[in-house]
């Protein structure tokens, strides 16, 4: 993961790019908004300090909007379906984001249905070549 300081990271908030802060093992989406306050309930960390925000790790929010036909769409939504498998041609990691837009392929438009999941894992165990498949929440 390539890490970015916290004024490149408003830099990037003001362009309308998605940036995540990560303190401890663990991240957040932050806005241009978030204030020491946030982050501390966000994290649980009561003795986070300023200095840790101003000298912290932060990293652009990957997205990747994907196409779904309407019969995984349906689990997506409800949250029954945990994973997706895809091609691996977009480089994904976890901490992503995957935009998921139902697709309807006899009329070759999207519905306007779309949900958003994060990647927590990856692997490509048992799969074609250049294939992964992604645990998401």
């Amino acid at each position: 993961m390539d890490f970015i300081t916290r004024e490149e990271a408003q830099e990037a908030l003001k362009r309308g790019e998605r940036v995540l802060f990560h303190y401890q093992g663990k991240s957040t989406e932050v806005t241009l908004d978030t204030d020491l306050n946030d982050l501390r309930d966000a994290f649980l960390a009561k003795f986070l300090t300023i200095d840790d925000v101003v000298n912290g790790k932060y990293s652009i929010l990957r997205c990747h909007e994907l196409k779904v036909c309407p019969e995984y769409f349906e689990t997506l939504e409800k949250r029954i379906k945990t994973f997706e498998i895809r091609k691996n041609d977009r480089d994904f990691h976890i901490g992503d984001v995957l935009i998921l837009k139902e697709f309807d392929p006899e009329t070759n438009n999207y519905t306007g249905r779309t949900v958003e999941r994060k990647v927590t894992y990856i692997t490509n165990f048992a799969q074609q070549e250049g294939y992964v498949v992604m645990s998401i929440v």
